[in-house]
């Protein structure tokens, strides 16, 4: 009579152990996440209301013109190429 209780309180604990294992890495695979989240907004340069700085705007300005500047002259050299 004793055995089945002992075998499913053993089971419980097992399952329980299991979850509890579970739930503890869940819980510590998001606080690495948010402290990684925490330490990469850290670096990033903060300004109300605008998430980039005009600097690093007008650098991506210029790489967008540069880009498309690169662009035209390939079209080019390929439409010589072809005649």
């Amino acid at each position: 009579m004793i055995t089945p209780i002992v075998l499913t309180l053993a089971a419980l604990g097992i399952l329980l152990m299991l979850g509890a294992a579970i739930t503890f890495s869940w819980l510590c695979g998001l606080a690495a996440g948010r402290a990684v989240g925490w330490a990469m907004a850290a670096d990033l340069p903060q300004q109300a209301g605008d998430p980039l700085a005009a600097g690093r705007i007008a650098e991506i300005d210029a790489l967008v013109a540069e880009s498309q500047q690169l662009l035209r002259e390939s079209q080019r050299r390929a439409a010589f190429a072809l005649k």
